[in-house]
């Protein structure tokens, strides 16, 4: 039979792994502090972001088009 190998993870991977762990946990712990802190306007808040993300990939778009 054949004998399991183990990969090993080289620096690099690591790193990767490392910064992958730290933007995933922002990603989800960044929200709730925010809507923390608005308080009572975290809808208005979410809206007012959401259009600017909106707005910003319109823009990005027009960019990358040439328009």
């Amino acid at each position: 039979m054949n004998k399991p190998t183990r990969a090993k993870m080289g620096l690099w991977s690591t790193i990767s792994l490392g910064r992958g762990g730290m933007i995933g946990a922002g990603i989800f712990s960044v929200p709730g502090v925010a809507a923390e802190i608005a308080g009572k306007k975290e809808k208005e808040c979410v809206l007012l972001v959401s259009d600017f993300y909106r707005g910003n990939s319109s823009f990005m778009e027009d960019l990358r088009s040439g328009s």
